[in-house]
């Protein structure tokens, strides 16, 4: 929906995860919060049955939470996460699988897509985004306003560093296609 909001609400979220669940002596995240009595053991969830664990979902969460926002605290947690199931995960893998995605965004490469336009060009564009399976990606929109209208205080650029740096040029819708922060040439026809 590119609603900000969303976003914000996100980052809340994680950070009450870490507040939360986070293990800063070892790493990963318990299944509960320290102060349940009635948990004899605080678990610490690996596997990826049909539902993925929770510590896989964190690590794909704070990955891509830090590409959008540009926080290194994200990515230290994310790298810790990593350090602590390391030795599990590589003697079986299969066992793992969504906890894997999680790496292969880490390791890359991603893409980060800008969109550089106003509102109601928004569906055109993502539906040629979303036809093609591109797993590793983030996509930003930042809104085109006209003379007369008024910058919205929820704009991404609020979060995202990142989206600040892209304009629109010549006026024109403007999508940016980045890999690793690394962007080829702007592009200002859907069709390209």
């Amino acid at each position: 929906s590119f609603e900000t909001k969303y976003l914000r609400n996100a980052i809340v979220l994680t950070e009450k995860m870490i507040q939360l669940f986070w293990d800063d002596e070892n790493g990963g995240f318990y299944f509960t919060e320290p102060e349940n009595a009635d948990v004899i053991f605080r678990e610490k969830e690996i596997y990826d049955g049909a539902i993925p664990s929770g510590n896989s979902v964190a690590l794909l969460n704070l990955l891509k939470l830090w590409r959008i926002t540009g926080r290194e605290d994200f990515y230290k947690i994310a790298q810790k996460l990593v350090t602590c199931f390391a030795y599990t995960i590589k003697n079986y893998p299969s066992a793992y699988t969504f906890f894997l995605l999680g790496l292969d965004f880490m390791f890359g490469p991603s893409l980060e897509i800008i969109i550089v336009a106003r509102k109601n060009e928004l569906d055109r564009i993502t539906e040629v985004l979303n036809s093609k399976y591109i797993p590793n990606k983030i996509v930003l929109f930042k809104q085109i306003y006209d003379s007369e209208g008024d910058f919205e205080e929820d704009d991404i650029t609020t979060i995202s560093p990142l989206a600040s740096n892209y304009k629109e040029i010549n006026g024109k819708t403007t999508i940016y296609i980045c890999t690793n922060y690394e962007c080829k040439k702007p592009i200002t026809e859907i069709e390209e």
